[in-house]
């Protein structure tokens, strides 16, 4: 995860309906928000650190395979649905590789093709750094969520607490990599940017930054936009969309941060203006998901 939750798959929320239980707690935090209240909340990478410890707890307890477990689910709200949250298995990001969506498995077979070490930027459970270990890779794992640390490190990963935005000396990695949507979570364009210079200039000359996005649904986006009571605006049509989000599991909800949502053809313009050239490496229409590869001019 890095500075605004998850990174995981924080893909596009797409109105998925979750459990009945959490129903009427879940819409009042949604209407509360969405008039612009906010109730005392933990911060907002809290939900999703305690969703990885519960969750690799139990499996443990029950001996059964972190990625095949069926635990409670994190909850992704945003403001283009308020009252209808996107439930996330958890088990999605301890995913072992060949159950990886096809980008996540092409990043992985690029970081192999060009040798270690490598860093894997919003690492949440450590799922890619353990599948690059396994190739005989030296990997390492960064993440600003103190619960996805700790199970990093439980799980025997090379990891610390860091924000993207702390990140320096990077001049001894060939890659670095952020996957599951981590970059949505610079939040804007100009965050794009901001990022990509910090990371030029942090890295080698032969550094390759490795990074998939998860595109706009605009059908939803293009609705919500079109409602007359709460307009949605934060969106610039066929180019990128910010939704304001926030996490809760079980009894932590956390606090909202911003999720950038970017065309590939923006992120391409972005990277050039920072001297980086990028390459479309795989696009999955199923999944609105399209990895890049990142090199310098």
């Amino acid at each position: 995860s890095s500075e605004s939750p998850p990174r995981a798959q924080l893909a596009m929320p797409r109105g998925a309906v979750f459990r009945a239980g959490t129903a009427a707690v879940a819409a009042k935090q949604g209407a509360s928000r969405s008039a612009g209240r906010e109730p005392s909340l933990a911060e907002p990478w809290a939900p999703f650190g305690a969703a990885l410890l519960q969750h690799w707890r139990e499996a443990e307890a029950q001996r059964i395979a972190p990625g095949k477990f069926q635990g409670e689910r994190l909850l992704l709200w945003s403001d283009l649905h308020p009252r209808q949250p996107e439930p996330i298995p958890v088990g999605l990001f301890f995913a072992d590789r060949p159950s990886m969506p096809p980008a996540q498995q092409r990043a992985l077979e690029l970081c192999v093709e060009r040798g270690g070490p490598v860093l894997d930027v919003g690492a949440g459970a450590g799922s890619h750094v353990l599948a690059l270990a396994a190739q005989g890779l030296v990997a390492e794992g960064v993440d600003a969520c103190e619960g996805a640390v700790e199970v990093m490190r439980l799980r025997g990963v090379n990891a610390r607490q860091c924000s993207m935005w702390d990140l320096t000396a990077l001049s001894h990695y060939r890659t670095l990599v952020l996957l599951m949507n981590t970059v949505g979570s610079v939040g804007s364009v100009a965050g794009l940017r901001s990022l990509l210079e910090r990371l030029h200039i942090a890295t080698a000359q032969d550094c390759h930054v490795l990074l998939d996005i998860s595109t706009p649904d605009w059908a939803s986006v293009l609705a919500a936009a079109n409602r007359r009571a709460d307009p949605f605006r934060s969106f610039r049509e066929n180019r990128w969309v910010v939704l304001q989000c926030w996490l809760t599991f079980g009894g932590v909800a956390g606090q909202t941060f911003p999720l950038l949502f970017v065309e590939q053809e923006a992120v391409l313009k972005v990277a050039k203006a920072t001297g980086w050239h990028a390459l479309l490496v795989i696009k999955d229409e199923e999944r609105q998901q399209a990895l890049l590869q990142l090199r310098k001019v």
